[in-house]
């Protein structure tokens, strides 16, 4: 019987459709998660737990706080930006500021920072991808800030050109 047999096969291809989906979806979970590692820099994470330990072990509790309170604020920001391939780059931005202003006082004042935006951006309306800035501000405080031996200062320009949005660290 003809329909007989379309019958039982019918479960048999639901169930191998089934196990497609779930490996696709665990494959995507494995990539998305990839991405986050590959976003937020485990050194970075660790160094500024130790920041916040050395501010408690100095007794400077206002200063833990407010740090731990941005650490905080700097991590959620990069979870929920990690969801989206593009962000708006007023978040970018807020983001990014986090991001040095954790780094300024983990550094001890070291370095100044300012951003340099084009009035005539509208960073509501732009879209970047999340951690554009990062790498590269982590660079300029690694390797051009903290050798030298005189106060840094980083400023992050955007402004528009004929058909882009120009940026630079």
């Amino acid at each position: 019987n003809v329909t007989g047999v379309q019958t039982c096969a019918l479960p048999i291809w639901i169930k191998i459709r089934e196990q497609q989906k779930t490996t696709i979806r665990m494959k995507l979970a494995e990539a998305e998660q990839q991405a986050l590692r590959a976003q937020i820099n485990p050194h970075f994470i660790f160094n500024s737990l130790n920041t916040i330990q050395r501010f408690i072990i100095e007794n400077d509790k206002e200063t833990a706080y407010i740090y731990l309170e941005k650490f905080g604020s700097l991590i959620r920001k990069i979870l929920e930006n990690s969801r989206e391939k593009l962000i708006p780059l007023k978040e970018e931005l807020e983001t990014l500021e986090l991001y040095i202003e954790l780094e300024k006082k983990r550094f001890e004042e070291e370095f100044d920072y300012a951003f340099d935006i084009d009035p005539q951006i509208e960073t509501n309306n732009i879209k970047v991808p999340p951690m554009l800035f990062q790498p590269l501000v982590e660079n300029a405080i690694k390797h051009g800030i903290i050798p030298s031996k005189t106060k840094g200062e980083i400023v992050i320009g955007i402004k528009k050109g004929k058909e882009r949005i120009i940026c630079s660290v």
